[in-house]
């Protein structure tokens, strides 16, 4: 199957799926009768009669835009990870913090719109380069995967450094298939340097047997680590601290089902919400580190199978 045919086909899945979750949430909305926030996949823009600072929404009560304005607040100061503003520790990395500091001097306003315009663009220009085919189907792909995606969509209502994340990522895989392995491996080192989960495309590397740039990798994530956490303000412990801190709490209100179920695409949350159908399916809640760990590596073992397939039906091609 060549691009243009996988492309089509994922076009065509990613629009149905679109249209079923309108015509389901509406469904739900206006004969079921459930409110918020079971008829939409997107936060409540407003669900607090607080206030919150002057001039600024309430983050704890207003979710508009308010994972951006939580980092953009953090990132400004006076120190993310110690008397914070919104009287939290930041749980997103060091290096987060130094790369959205330029954006945190601007006004709030100012600054979402250019991380947003800088996101779509990206998104839209990635996709008419990568997509074959002339430019009506270029256009109906960049138009269907941006506008019509629920991931791309949620990334938008939140404004969180996922989208920063996913352009790393995504500049990262782009020069490993030009095999520019050791940019690739800088690249992907500084979103996981961001939020450790992008460390998962370091198994690529490895798969590859590409041991080298993996190293490189490696050491460039830890570099920007220790480098960031010099650069903050504060002790480096004090740092430490605060971020393990704010880490626990996650994890402690993802245990608890308090974190963010309802919006929530993990299997985890699955797990959470048939629990409460059937008791049973709490022990996979209870010992979710192992369920991941088993599913990371049966995932793993079928991307290493499939490739040493796909390598031997090549070299046997090639011998004929």
């Amino acid at each position: 199957m060549d691009r243009e045919r996988k492309t089509a086909w994922l076009v065509l899945i990613v629009l149905v799926g679109f249209i079923a979750a309108v015509i389901a949430h509406y469904i739900v909305a206006q004969y079921v009768m459930r409110g918020y926030p079971y008829s939409t996949f997107l936060y409540l823009p407003d669900d607090s009669n607080g206030g919150g600072w002057p001039g600024e929404p309430n983050v704890l009560g207003v979710h508009r835009f308010g994972d951006f304005y939580e980092t953009w607040i953090n990132s400004r100061g006076p120190h993310p990870y110690t008397d914070t503003p919104l009287g939290v520790a930041s749980s997103y990395f060091p290096l987060t913090h130094i790369l959205m500091f330029p954006l945190a001097q601007l006004s709030l306003t100012l600054s979402l719109s250019l991380y947003l315009l800088a996101f779509v663009v990206f998104l839209v220009a990635m996709l008419w380069r990568w997509v074959g085919g002339d430019r009506l189907h270029r256009a109906q792909a960049a138009i269907v995967l941006t506008a019509c995606s629920t991931p791309v969509l949620f990334l938008v209502d939140r404004s969180n450094v996922e989208g920063l994340v996913f352009a790393l990522l995504a500049c990262s895989l782009f020069a490993y298939r030009r095999d520019r392995l050791y940019l690739a491996a800088v690249l992907l080192a500084i979103p996981i340097a961001m939020k450790g989960a992008a460390g998962i495309f370091w198994l690529l590397f490895l798969f590859d047997g590409r041991f080298r740039a993996l190293f490189a990798s490696i050491a460039s994530s830890a570099l920007l680590t220790l480098a960031a956490l010099v650069v903050l303000p504060g002790s480096t412990s004090a740092n430490v601290d605060g971020l393990r801190g704010a880490l626990d709490s996650i994890s402690a209100g993802a245990a608890e089902g308090t974190a963010a179920l309802l919006h929530s695409a993990s299997l985890k949350a699955a797990f959470s919400v048939l629990g409460r159908w059937d008791e049973h399916f709490n022990f996979f809640v209870l010992h979710y580190k192992f369920v991941g760990l088993a599913v990371l590596l049966g995932v793993a073992l079928v991307w290493c199978c499939c490739d040493r397939s796909c390598g031997r039906r090549s070299r046997s091609c090639a011998a004929r």
